[in-house]
């Protein structure tokens, strides 16, 4: 759900008050979301046109106290699906989702907060969430992971 690798209509956004959010880490899933379920029509483009670079330091890559804003996030995809009515639709997607955005996170929070961070898994949601998302790589590990790719082409910078 990289926003970076899409273009939008400003008036799109804009008709849809689509902006992003006050988030250090995540505020473009909250934009990728809305802009794909407010989208009459999506076109693709079966082509490489973006150079991916993961720096070391950067906050999506980095374990840091900001990936705790994962929680800000998930409350607003589910205030924005409860506000479109698509929240009890969608709401088998939206757990997975939640379910696959913090076991991404997890792997970023620093060790000494693991415990804050789990504790609140189990607190917000379920322990069922805590031993799933304990356990599992995520969606997104596995687009990224290097290992599972067929192309050998990639290059990391």
């Amino acid at each position: 759900m990289l926003v970076m690798l899409k273009i939008y209509k400003k008036d799109f956004l804009n008709k849809n008050q689509i902006y992003f959010q006050n988030c250090k880490f995540g505020d473009d899933w909250i934009f990728s979301i809305k802009t794909l379920l407010k989208a009459d029509k999506i076109y693709y483009l079966d082509d490489s046109c973006y150079l991916y670079r993961i720096r070391k330091k950067s906050l999506s890559h980095h374990k840091s106290v900001i990936t705790f804003d994962t929680f800000l996030v998930i409350k607003k995809v589910e205030e924005f699906l409860k506000s479109e009515n698509l929240y009890v639709p969608l709401q088998e997607q939206f757990n997975l989702y939640r379910q696959n955005l913090l076991a991404y996170t997890r792997k970023y929070i620093p060790n000494y907060l693991l415990p804050i961070f789990d504790a609140l898994v189990i607190f917000l949601f379920s322990y069922k969430t805590y031993k799933a998302i304990k356990s599992q790589n995520s969606i997104l590990e596995n687009i990224f992971s290097i290992t599972n790719s067929k192309d050998k082409n990639i290059k990391l910078l």
